[in-house]
């Protein structure tokens, strides 16, 4: 898959995306017409008391001591009257059973709702149930929880106000659901970026450093391609790879950083529940960042000029094994594995050191290996090195699992790697937090 391609899934996840949140809309605002209408029989309109104005035309003198005398006299006949028996329509009383477990389903579905619509806020232009704009939502949240609470007690006159007053806020939710407009862009399809042709490396760091993190970095994206395409599971993965690509090209200018995160700032959309295909997506996402990273590697050599490093020069090394030439960084490689299989022994235990140790020896030894495929592998076994030298909370479990599915799908029967994962696969098995 090149740029144009995976431009092209985007877009193409972007209008199904669409769809889904179109129908996702749809679903919530049925619900809400539905809670709405079963609280119909058990509402009724607010009734508000009315004073009745006193009669036009008379002095307020009048009316005044009118009031007066009226209020004499019923204090009068209070001593001599037993008070009058309450109205059944002010006394509280508990909610009926059925009312509220309408009233609790209500509930429910508004607080399942937010909840669900904020695990789409991953895309762009929507921002979970926010977006919605349902002004009656608080409200109507308030109302329910307070009439859903344990022994609440209501008079019937207040209580089919109260449930008039839920049933309209559910229906205003419901309209604005109905009536939310789709954003036309939910998944970023971003414009072709190049890193900047001028850039510096921040104080204190090393160009050297900076190209071998990115080298490792773009090895293990371009692995992670290979395999994405048949792995849904990688998605996880592919985004913690382009958080780990942002730390390391934080090492130079800002714009560098800021060109690959217009790049991956969508990546955020694979973990939403309305994108189609969430591996195809990261692996697009995966190709345009290792695009990126490859021309910052190409311009490596002029930020390092620009910052007044000399470029370091190629480390050639040779080696004969059995009759097999080994060259380049190759040979540098068999000497690291060395150097971080004994950090392994001295930090870690004897099981894993021996194991790593026969690994090693199985890739040198093993005349059924390429000179490619035995590169390959050892770059993945320096992998599994460094994490046993690190924390099992330090470790990165995609790659690691990606690592030992490398080495394991390389293993023929009857091979040296093959023997050496049959007796230590499940000690190398044990890196894996």
């Amino acid at each position: 898959m090149d740029g144009v391609a995976a431009r092209t899934v985007m877009a193409e996840q972007n209008e199904k995306v669409r769809e889904a949140l179109a129908l996702f809309t749809s679903q919530l605002s049925q619900r809400a017409r539905e809670a709405g209408a079963s609280l119909a029989p058990w509402a009724g309109e607010r009734a508000h008391a009315r004073r009745t104005p006193p009669p036009r035309g008379g002095p307020a003198d009048f009316y005044d001591a009118v009031a007066h005398y009226e209020a004499v006299m019923a204090k009068q006949r209070a001593r001599f009257k037993p008070p009058p028996p309450p109205d059944p329509a002010t006394v509280p009383v508990p909610v009926d059973p059925h009312l509220r477990q309408l009233l609790v389903s209500a509930h429910t579905w508004l607080d399942e709702s937010r909840t669900l619509s904020d695990r789409w806020s991953g895309l762009k232009n929507f921002d979970g149930w926010a977006s919605f704009g349902a002004k009656a939502t608080d409200e109507c949240g308030y109302l329910l929880s307070q009439a859903v609470e344990p022994g609440a007690t209501y008079s019937p006159a207040y209580l089919r106000a109260k449930v008039e007053d839920i049933r309209k806020a559910l229906n205003a939710i419901s309209a604005s659901l109905q009536a939310f407009p789709i954003p036309s862009s939910l998944v970023d399809v971003p414009d072709v970026v190049h890193p900047p042709r001028f850039a510096q490396l921040s104080q204190g760091i090393l160009a050297r450093l900076i190209a071998e993190d990115l080298e490792a970095h773009i090895r293990a994206g371009r692995e992670m391609e290979r395999v994405s395409a048949s792995l849904g599971s990688m998605s996880p993965s592919i985004q913690h790879w382009t958080v780990e690509a942002g730390r390391i090209l934080r090492g130079l200018s800002p714009e560098v950083l800021q060109g690959f995160t217009r790049l991956a700032s969508g990546s955020t959309a694979c973990t939403c529940p309305g994108v189609a295909s969430p591996a195809r997506l990261a692996h697009a996402y995966l190709v345009l960042g290792l695009g990126y990273l490859e021309e910052v590697r190409e311009r490596m050599p002029d930020y390092a000029e620009a910052s007044g490093q000399r470029p370091s020069e190629p480390r050639i090394s040779m080696s004969f094994k059995d009759g097999t030439f080994y060259g380049g960084q190759f040979a540098a490689n068999i000497a690291n594995t060395d150097s971080t299989i004994t950090g392994g022994i001295n930090q870690g235990s004897s099981d894993t050191a021996a194991a790593l140790a026969a690994l090693k020896q199985a890739l040198l030894s093993d005349d059924s290996l390429s000179c490619e495929k035995r590169r390959d592998l050892i770059d993945h076994a320096k992998y599994l090195e460094e994490a046993a030298a690190e924390p099992p909370e330090k470790r990165n479990r995609g790659i690691l699992k990606l690592a030992l599915g490398v080495l394991t799908g390389a293993a023929t029967a009857g091979s040296e790697l093959g023997k050496v994962l049959n007796s230590w696969g499940e000690v190398l098995h044990k890196l894996v937090p």
